[in-house]
């Protein structure tokens, strides 16, 4: 479904391993978003709304499901940033700066591989 929806149409995927599954496609950019722990866990209590004693506990949940996933279907290990073609840390930043920041980078990539 990701390589059709790929092949259809810009699209920004979230996780399910897409660096992997799209490696290769012409337009395909990839990113590693990541933020440090205390940017992360406001994050998590805020936008989530779970008790901030609870957030490092769902924020370490979270990341062994998505290693563990990542690792299942493809082999690779999901925090190996040599798996993407550009990492960005949002508590630097901002969501909606690095997000800006990301599409400025694609369109630069896409530009100069036409």
């Amino acid at each position: 479904m990701i390589r059709d929806i790929a092949a259809g149409e810009s699209c920004v995927i979230v996780g399910r391993a897409a660096n992997f599954i799209l490696k290769g496609h012409p337009n395909s950019f990839n990113v590693f978003v990541h933020a440090d722990r205390e940017f992360r866990k406001r994050r998590v209590v805020l936008e989530y709304l779970v008790k901030p004693e609870e957030a490092l506990r769902v924020m370490e949940t979270k990341d062994k499901e998505r290693m563990n996933y990542y690792r299942h279907y493809t082999g690779k290990e999901w925090n190996d940033l040599n798996e993407y073609d550009m990492t960005m840390e949002t508590s630097l930043f901002g969501i909606r700066e690095t997000a800006d920041m990301i599409i400025e980078a694609a369109k630069v990539r896409i530009l100069t591989d036409q």
